[in-house]
């Protein structure tokens, strides 16, 4: 199991205080209540291991918005731009539901992502794995994937959560829980060479 490090708390703090709700976080990282983590069954409906779904080849199209991919790359485009309504509209209708009083954006010009692998659909629902990179306060480059789930919401592909490390986010249900993942990960693709680009 690979443990979420401490670092990739702060590059995901505003994907986790969506899941939370905003009220409770912002400013300081590390005055930041720690958010309760759930297991059992309520956990994760989904498990985000290769072997659960079977990696889909096809090319990435990160502008075809009726792609999951495409959905996720405009998701991360809209929300570190601080475009609440463009990020929220991207959610799931559930999860925007959940979301609707404490939905915000977060406007960031340093986090850097690229879109690296996606899976083939199962049970009406995909994965897609984000590598993302961002500063530290001390100035180092922070990276790691994440590993969004998408479901198919009346025909459209919608965002319901992610998860990174061994901490799954469950837009639809506000729920932050731990989770178990396979050692074996999507090969890393992305330098640590930053020039704005992750390639």
């Amino acid at each position: 199991m690979r443990k979420i490090a401490p670092l990739s708390v702060l590059l995901i703090l505003p994907l986790l205080c969506l899941a939370v709700g905003c009220s409770r976080c912002g400013g300081d990282a590390s005055k930041t209540p720690t958010p309760k983590v759930e297991s059992g069954e309520n956990a994760s409906s989904e498990s985000n291991d290769q072997a659960d779904y079977e990696i889909d080849r096809s090319e990435i199209e990160i502008e075809n918005l009726d792609a999951p991919e495409g959905v996720v790359n405009e998701f991360f485009k809209t929300f570190f731009s601080g475009d609440d309504e463009g990020a929220f509209a991207l959610l799931s209708s559930k999860a925007r539901d959940a979301q609707r009083d404490q939905f915000s954006a977060q406007k960031s010009d340093t986090i850097r992502w690229r879109v690296s692998q996606k899976s083939k659909a199962k049970r009406g629902a995909v994965h897609v794995w984000v590598d993302v990179e961002d500063f530290t306060d001390s100035g180092d480059i922070q990276m790691d994937s994440l590993t969004f789930m998408l479901v198919d919401d009346m025909g459209k592909w919608r965002v319901a959560g992610f998860q990174v490390g061994d901490l799954a986010v469950n837009f639809e249900e506000s729920i932050i829980a731990s989770t178990e993942t396979n050692d074996a990960e999507p090969p890393r693709t992305a330098t640590t060479e930053r020039d704005g680009v992750i390639r």
